[in-house]
């Protein structure tokens, strides 16, 4: 017997939906709400997928599918591993973050290219989250475990934004599991690494991703600065609502494209 095997596994019902191949999981509830609409899903078609709500789609080949909303890194793997137990292959999360960065200022929009594990989840899965797998950042200095998105889904989710005219940044995201122990001294340190902001969910999406062999990617934007180690919250600044805007509208692009 494999001492590995989990007794626990997500499996597929003979009532579970098709979630088609990308699906997007989105963390706040209003862009949820917002992204439905704008591609015409109606609230009342849609069922609960343990806390959150989830449509399924019609794009021009296939079905997508929308999840949220969804917090921390625990949640959004059991809802990740659902979808990939249905049948989904492509994987976008979209979430906000707080700047650790001083280059990161409210309402930037960032795609991570690597988040540093900073949350319970990813340890769990058979080592795949260790750093050896991927080469390190350059002048990367630390011996903090990485997970990374895929490529392929990253490059595709910077051409939707660059199509759409929206300017943002690459780089590497710390994930946390604990929102009020984002002290001065971690903040500091995973600054000097080079973190751009910090988040809850996407090392663990990420991980997973890897390790079920499907495409993982995120796109993010600073809802909040730490980066002078006092907060500065920017929920209800202009440019951050705006940002959101735009990045739904890229989102619905990439939903009808497939």
């Amino acid at each position: 017997m494999n001492n590995s095997y989990s007794i626990v596994n997500p499996v597929k019902g003979k009532n579970s939906p098709d979630p088609g191949f990308r699906v997007i999981i989105i963390s706040d509830k209003n862009d949820l709400d917002k992204l439905s609409s704008l591609l015409d899903l109606k609230q009342d078609a849609a069922f609960l997928l343990m806390n959150s709500n989830f449509y399924c789609g019609k794009g021009f080949s296939q079905a997508f599918s929308l999840a949220g909303p969804v917090i921390g890194a625990s949640y959004a793997v059991l809802l990740l591993e659902t979808l990939i137990a249905w049948g989904a292959r492509e994987i976008i999360f979209f979430g906000s973050c707080g700047a650790i960065s001083r280059s990161a200022k409210i309402g930037d929009i960032i795609v991570p290219t690597c988040s540093i594990i900073d949350e319970g989840v990813s340890k769990h899965y058979n080592g795949q989250w260790l750093k050896a797998s991927k080469n390190w950042p350059e002048n990367y200095e630390g011996e903090d475990a990485l997970a990374y998105p895929s490529d392929n889904l990253t490059k595709i989710i910077k051409n939707e934004l660059s199509k759409n005219g929206l300017n943002f940044k690459s780089g590497m995201i710390w994930t946390t599991d604990a929102a009020f122990m984002e002290t001065y001294e971690k903040v500091k340190y995973f600054q000097q690494k080079g973190a751009l902001g910090v988040e809850m969910e996407t090392s663990a999406l990420f991980t997973v991703g890897n390790y079920r062999g499907v495409e993982t990617s995120a796109i993010l934007v600073v809802s909040d600065e730490l980066s002078t180690y006092t907060w500065c919250h920017g929920f209800s600044a202009a440019r951050y609502k705006k940002s959101r805007k735009k990045i739904i509208e890229s989102l619905s692009a990439l939903c009808k494209k497939i």
